[in-house]
């Protein structure tokens, strides 16, 4: 019996949930070989690999790994308009988040249309750093050359060697909200430096490297619901998959 009431209250979930709707960029990171990055949203922005990061397993299926001297380009911004709602969410792994080989907030990815528009994920590693945490997560947004910046404050939220799940959601006017394993976290104002590259895994070519692993991309062109962001991380959890294939209908 409990497991048809699980899945009744999965199925009101997932009914009001959407992870389609406004897809620009998708990165699985699942090619396990080569040089390139498959955008699965199909706008064609694949990832050129460079300095050779590596292939290995990820949250989901394969991931890429990062040394702290590697990186992904990729040719534009998926956001063409920064102005707009925008959601960006990962699966992130870091080796280092004290930054001590990485340099200090290493980057997740940072994307940008121009040096007014553009926007990076970072996890935090020099406490004090506009209230920032080790082991925090920060983003910064910039849109029409205003920019939002903020960073939990709570540290330990990006432990080493554990896959954590990040998003970050832009309303169009002004909010960001931070999530980290689906739950929103208070934030403060942070420093966050954001460069005019289209990069993963550094903030440009030659600064803020992550050492770490990143998985499982998505970004969005509005903002998603508590909802939405739930469910991609329920999409990737061992515990709902287990249940699920043991539904009983009794």
């Amino acid at each position: 019996m409990r497991y048809f009431l699980f899945f009744i209250i999965m199925f009101t979930f997932d009914a009001h949930a959407d992870t389609t709707t406004g897809l620009v960029g998708w990165w699985r990171m699942d090619e396990a070989a080569g040089t390139s990055a498959e955008d699965r949203s199909g706008k064609g922005n694949t990832g050129t690999l460079v300095g050779t990061p590596t292939w290995g397993a990820g949250k989901r299926g394969n991931a890429v790994s990062f040394n702290g001297a590697n990186y992904i380009t990729v040719a534009q911004s998926p956001i063409s308009n920064f102005s707009n709602p925008s959601s960006i969410c990962l699966w992130g792994l870091v080796t280092d988040n004290t930054g001590s080989s990485g340099g200090s907030n290493q980057t997740f990815l940072n994307f940008a249309v121009d040096a007014n528009n553009e926007v990076r994920i970072v996890n935090n590693s020099v406490a004090g750093t506009g209230g920032a945490q080790p082991g925090g997560f920060a983003v910064g947004y910039k849109y029409a050359g205003n920019q939002v910046a903020v960073a939990t404050n709570s540290s330990g939220l990006i432990p080493n060697n554990t896959w954590t799940f990040l998003c970050y959601t832009y309303d169009g006017a002004a909010t960001v909200t931070l999530y980290v394993n689906a739950a929103t976290y208070s934030t403060t104002a942070a420093s966050v430096t954001q460069t005019t590259s289209n990069i993963i895994g550094a903030r440009a070519t030659n600064a803020s490297f992550l050492t770490g692993s990143v998985d499982d991309i998505r970004v969005y062109n509005r903002t998603l619901t508590a909802q939405d962001v739930y469910m991609l991380y329920l999409s990737d959890n061992k515990i709902r998959n287990a249940v699920m294939r043991n539904v009983q209908f009794k």
